[in-house]
């Protein structure tokens, strides 16, 4: 389906990603400060791919409602494949996602890989189809958490392929395969949900195994100096 893209400049657009993308810690906080919101931490060091022009302006499209909508690609290849022959000078690029949830107060649209999607649509053959899907591992019925340094958390994972990985790994520990199941949503019905708690529950939202690729691969340690 063809779109009219336009390109809109919001601060998150000149945000330099760190080498690494993966959400591995939560912000640290003291005694005498505020926690910081659920959705705060559970983006900690997400990212989300986004088309950028040469004038500093991201990619958005008008969304039924008439409203610019942002662009926010959850891999490279669903950016790439987002491009158009007025688009074609756009570079892909990664940007923190809470940055441009900062700078943009309207929507944000998001989308995901055709091969997240196909997979998603695989799990649930009842549904419309997926924009973008990320994918919870459940075992009987109920979210799976994993133990890690910063403690007890449940992984909200873009790549079906690290859901297929952790859901092994659940096997491994002797879990019964018959009750671990891989469950899609929508991010944006994700990032819903998360935003309206009260307190951090615990979830954690990890970039793509792609962005991260991608991210590494464009850091400044890896570019060719002149």
């Amino acid at each position: 389906m063809k779109r009219a893209l336009t390109s809109l400049i919001i601060a998150a657009a000149a945000s330099t990603a760190p080498a690494v993308a993966q959400n591995d810690t939560a912000p640290s906080t003291s005694a005498q400060a505020e926690a910081p919101a659920p959705i705060i931490v559970a983006l900690g060091g997400f990212h989300v791919m986004v088309l950028k022009d040469d004038e500093g302006g991201v990619a958005s499209v008008r969304n039924d409602a008439g409203d610019d909508a942002v662009l926010a690609f959850l891999e490279p290849s669903a950016a790439t494949a987002a491009k158009t022959e007025e688009t074609g000078d756009m570079e892909i690029e990664a940007a923190p996602l809470l940055a441009i949830m900062t700078s943009w107060k309207g929507p944000i649209l998001f989308e995901g890989g055709e091969g997240e999607i196909a997979s998603a649509g695989e799990l649930v053959p009842e549904s419309e189809g997926f924009l973008a899907p990320v994918f919870f591992v459940t075992t009987d019925g109920q979210e799976t958490r994993i133990n890690t340094p910063q403690g007890p958390v449940t992984p909200i994972l873009p790549s079906y392929e690290d859901a297929v990985g952790m859901a092994g790994k659940l096997e491994e520990e002797g879990v019964d395969a018959s009750s671990i199941k891989i469950v899609p949503i929508e991010f944006a019905s994700v990032l819903q949900q998360i935003n309206s708690l009260d307190n951090d529950l615990g979830y954690r939202i990890f970039s793509h195994p792609e962005t991260v690729a991608f991210i590494e691969a464009n850091a400044p340690a890896n570019q060719t100096s002149d």
